[in-house]
Formats: C-alpha cells, structure tokens, sequence
C-alpha cells in the first residue's frame, strides 16, 4: 500500500506541473503558436482561441492534481477517492482533446495510460482502506 500511494503522489505532481505549465503558456499565448498547435478558428473546435481550454487545463488538470497530491502526502482520510477522481478527470481531459484535435500525439496516449493507472491505484488505496 506504501509504494502505491508514492508511485500515485509521483504521477499526480508531474502531471500537475505539466498541466499548469501547459495551461499558463495557453493563458499567456492564446494562439497556442508558442506550444506548436494550430489556429483555433480553422479546426473543428468549438472555442476561438485557446484561453478557455488553457484555463480548464490550468485548473482541472494542474491545480487539482497538485491538491490531491497534497492530500495523499498529508494522508487525508479521502485521499483515494481523490486519487481516483483526479485519474477520471486527467483520462478524460485527454480523450476529449483525441476528439476534438485533429492530429493526436504520444503524449495523449501516455497521458491516458497514467490517467487509467492514477484510477487503478486509488481503487486499490480505496480496498485497502475499507478492509
């Protein structure tokens, strides 16, 4: 139960430095030109420029995954429950980009893959803790 809390801390925290670095230079440069997407306006997204997406990513992705974190270090009683939450979001963060993108990238499937295990381990925390 030790090392799947650490593994689950370690995937949270780079996921979560990531996404909020991520998120921070779609806030900064809208145009997503600085991360080497393409313009908005002329893919099948419902969004003019990248803000909006940039923020939830900042958000939902970044913040969250580094709260959760935070509360699996400190041992919150819910902490595997959040564990699990924050894999849910992360997996399906990255399959709506897979939808609504037009090329799709390694990374989205990595990201996809630590999502499934992030849900995987906090099931596991969460058997273990009704037990």
């Amino acid at each position: 139960m030790y090392w799947a809390r650490w593994v689950a801390i370690f995937i949270l925290v780079g996921t979560g430095l990531c996404a909020c670095v991520g998120g921070i230079m779609l806030l900064i440069d809208p145009s997503g030109s600085s991360l080497g997407l393409d313009d908005p306006i002329q893919m099948a997204i419902p969004f003019p420029d990248y803000r909006l997406p940039g923020l939830l990513l900042l958000v939902l992705v970044g913040v969250l995954s580094l709260v959760a974190a935070g509360f699996s270090i400190a041992k919150a009683e819910a902490y595997p429950t959040i564990i699990l939450l924050q894999g849910a979001i992360l997996t399906g963060w990255t399959l709506i980009q897979v939808y609504l993108l037009p090329d799709t990238h390694l990374f989205q499937l990595v990201f996809v893959v630590l999502g499934i295990m992030l849900m995987l381990y906090g099931s596991f925390l969460r058997s273990r803790r009704l037990v």
